[in-house]
């Protein structure tokens, strides 16, 4: 590999990715040491990419007009989070969970080249999700129930649960179920389109659903058994695959009008105790009942309707310096009107209308990034996946692809000559 800049973007990106590959060892590791805070070393690199971005863009005084909608929603949601919030703090932890997205965005055109390449770093990284969840079906870690202080604040560095304390959920080397479960879904989906008419592209699906039964995210798990019904209808050509790109207009409605119809709903249950004891609907009636309405609630009563909240005062930050008014948000729509408000959840119907307006059967990567599409909004109904920095920097992918102007133009190949750092930001993504 030559020494370039988009081969030092992808070398830091895939050092970023693998620290939430092996999260659960590394930390573990780290704790022994004593020297856990070495895990945000990672937020150092990307921070350190966007700061190279800012100054080569700085330089020329021009910037990509992609990124404008950026700076726009990160310099309102931020004022906003200035406004509202209890803490500063809970802002810092929300630029540190905006970061891999960005960076994502930023950094595909230069890297695009080598994810599709079947690239020995997604497929090692999928070997190990999988050994890593295989062995902890058989065996406990020792780095179960990991917890420690960074400070005064109280840091879980492995998540160890359960199904309504009854069913054992798996981490793999991750430190929790939802991730491992991210990063299956994502090198599956990979490996499954590379396979495309081949015999053994069923036998992988049912590999990767194997994988995403033991994490019992469910969420995914029905993501990715209707990926495979969506993959032999877009085989059809077509009109499949036409269909398959108007589909996605059923999770993104459901994405946001579930929060929304549960908005009148505060008294924290939604159906007969029977119904709540039932593992396969607890979590979604919880989130009807609670959860949503909640948000809602959180983010009218100290927030503004139109800017939300502001940057990182909904989700996981608040577990640390606002445990009082936590609140997850476990919906994409409710968690970006929360952060970033009306003007952030845009990006949900954008991605739609960019995604049914390409022709996705021209390249490998369009056809990914269909499917991946069709995962997000999926995902996004009971979840969001942009806390987990493996998954927003593959979102981040997502938003570069779908900036480019056309689906065949400003591919980058091997034999191109590689642009240096000054250039990276000057060119349109």
């Amino acid at each position: 590999m030559k020494f370039t800049a988009p081969a030092l973007l992808w070398v830091l990106i895939c050092v970023f990715l693998w620290t939430y590959v092996i999260e659960a060892p590394l930390r573990y590791v780290l704790f022994l040491l004593h020297l856990s805070p070495l895990l945000y070393l990672r937020d150092g690199m990307m921070v350190m990419i966007v700061v190279g971005f800012v100054i080569a863009s700085a330089k020329k005084l021009r910037i990509s007009p992609s990124t404008v909608p950026w700076l726009i929603v990160i310099s309102v949601s931020s004022i906003t989070a200035m406004a509202f919030s209890p803490t500063m703090n809970l802002w810092i932890m929300g630029l540190k969970i905006m970061l891999p997205l960005l960076v994502g965005f930023l950094c595909y055109r230069y890297c695009e080249a080598r994810l599709w390449n079947t690239s020995p770093s997604i497929t090692l990284m999928a070997m190990v999700a999988l050994v890593g969840l295989g062995a902890n079906y058989f065996f406990s870690f020792p780095w179960d129930n990991l917890n420690y202080s960074i400070g005064n604040i109280q840091i879980q560095g492995v998540y160890n649960w359960t199904m309504l304390e009854v069913l054992h959920r798996l981490n793999g080397f991750a430190n929790g179920p939802q991730k491992i479960a991210d990063q299956i879904l994502i090198v599956g989906l990979y490996f499954f389109l590379k396979c495309r008419k081949s015999p053994a592209q069923f036998a992988l699906w049912g590999v990767v659903l194997g994988a995403l039964l033991l994490t019992t995210v469910k969420t995914l798990i029905v993501s990715w058994i209707i990926i495979g019904i969506a993959s032999m209808i877009y085989s059809l050509k077509g009109l499949g695959r036409l269909a398959v790109r108007w589909s996605l207009v059923v999770p993104l409605l459901l994405t946001i009008a579930l929060p929304v119809l549960s908005m009148k709903n505060q008294t924290g249950s939604f159906a007969s105790e029977d119904v709540i004891q039932d593992p396969l609907y607890a979590s979604m009636f919880a989130r009807l009942g609670s959860t949503w309405p909640q948000g809602f609630k959180l983010i009218l009563d100290q927030g503004s309707f139109i800017f939300g909240r502001g940057l990182g005062t909904m989700g996981g930050g608040q577990m640390y310096f606002e445990p009082d008014q936590f609140n997850p948000g476990d919906n994409l729509f409710l968690y970006l009107y929360g952060n970033v408000g009306i003007l952030g959840t845009l990006v949900i119907p954008w991605i739609f209308w960019r995604i049914v307006r390409r022709s996705p059967e021209r390249t490998f990567s369009d056809r990914y990034w269909l499917f991946f599409a069709l995962s997000f909004f999926i995902i996004g109904i009971t979840s969001h996946g942009i806390e987990d920095g493996f998954m927003a920097m593959f979102y981040g992918f997502l938003l570069g692809h779908l900036c480019r102007r056309s689906s065949s133009a400003e591919r980058i190949s091997e034999s191109q000559t590689e642009p240096s750092v000054p250039a990276l930001l000057l060119e349109k993504q």
